[in-house]
């Protein structure tokens, strides 16, 4: 293998799934320090890679325990949400058709997923869409058409 091509490999995303079973919570050991919980039934997908960080909660519910990394902050995908921590603890509860995302330490951004539409267009279409900052004891819901406020 060449070394161009060797470097390329490297920096594409690995994805690797993690489950737990019905009743089970499972912690899972993440690269870079990071560790994850999973609830009962859930279902997380990694990727992560020399430039990104990404996990997705297809699933379920997952505690998550971020180890500090600012060039490669984390991002969180559940359901309609899109959670970026930096060094911090929070719970992501995928419903049927809503998030709850609540902060133990730190502090979270929270934006809707809207992966065919730019978010400064779409919050100035729908303003309750504008990304919000969760903090320590505080929590928010999102849904298809709007982030919750936030709620201590």
């Amino acid at each position: 293998m060449t070394r161009c091509l060797r470097r390329i490999l490297l920096q594409l995303p690995r994805k690797t799934t993690n489950t737990s079973g019905r009743g089970e919570n499972r912690s899972v050991s993440l690269a870079a320090g990071s560790t994850v919980i999973l609830g009962g039934d859930s279902r997380i997908d990694v990727r992560y890679s020399e430039h990104e960080r990404h996990i997705e909660l297809v699933r379920g519910e997952a505690f998550f325990k971020v180890a500090h990394d600012s060039e490669r902050p984390p991002t969180v995908s559940a359901g309609h949400a899109i959670v970026t921590a930096v060094g911090t603890a929070f719970d992501a509860r995928c419903g049927v058709d809503k998030v709850l995302v609540s902060v133990v330490e730190g502090r979270v951004r929270v934006e809707p997923w809207a992966p065919f539409v730019p978010l400064a267009l779409l919050t100035s279409i729908q303003p309750k869409l504008a990304p919000l900052a969760v903090s320590a004891g505080q929590e928010t819901t999102v849904e298809f058409s709007s982030l919750g406020r936030v709620a201590n």
